[in-house]
């Protein structure tokens, strides 16, 4: 397995209602985050033995996004939710202020996720992935609204309501010729 390939790959899905006092307006979901902020916890287990257990993964992914360099962010969120098509985009570059699309009440999308902070997929090494048998634990961050932009609630006292269906890991594999 190519450590640098692995994904966390997800359809999300808001399912806030729609009624009379919270219109399709209130309703929408900006993200504040990539796909990340969802999560309190990551474990990495192999074979059954606890290889890295990152419990501190939300603010660790938030400090590690502002290390990056704008144009990497940009990246990392266009392949989770994605931005805003703002005409202003080398200003939005040179700032790291981005706005992320909102997803709209019914809507779905298909986002993935790299583990950017895991040391296990973050060395130049392949993983014999036969062997290893690896589980990953994600937590979902114990605030559930605290990666949302709530100011389309605009006073209106609602939960929203959202959903991940279609969970997988996808990775890269690399086969080796049994000639060598």
């Amino acid at each position: 397995i190519d450590p640098s390939s692995i994904r966390l790959q997800a359809v999300f899905s808001n399912d806030t209602p729609v009624s009379d006092n919270v219109t399709t307006a209130h309703a929408a979901i900006t993200p504040l985050t990539p796909l990340s902020g969802l999560f309190s916890r990551v474990r990495l287990l192999c074979q059954g033995t606890l290889v890295e257990d990152q419990n501190l993964w939300q603010p660790l992914q938030a400090l590690h996004h502002a290390w990056m360099s704008p144009l990497q962010f940009r990246d990392l969120c266009n392949e989770s939710f994605e931005l805003k098509d703002d005409s202003n985009h080398a200003a939005m570059m040179l700032s790291g202020d981005y706005a992320i699309q909102p997803i709209a009440a019914g809507a779905s999308k298909r986002v993935q996720m790299p583990f950017i902070t895991l040391g296990m997929f973050n060395q130049p090494r392949y993983l014999p992935g036969r062997h290893l048998n690896m589980t990953l634990e994600l937590e979902l961050a114990p605030d559930a609204e605290s990666w949302i932009d709530e100011t389309a609630k605009a006073g209106v006292a609602f939960d929203y309501k959202w959903s991940l269906a279609d969970c997988s890991i996808l990775a890269s594999t690399i086969t080796l010729d049994p000639q060598l």
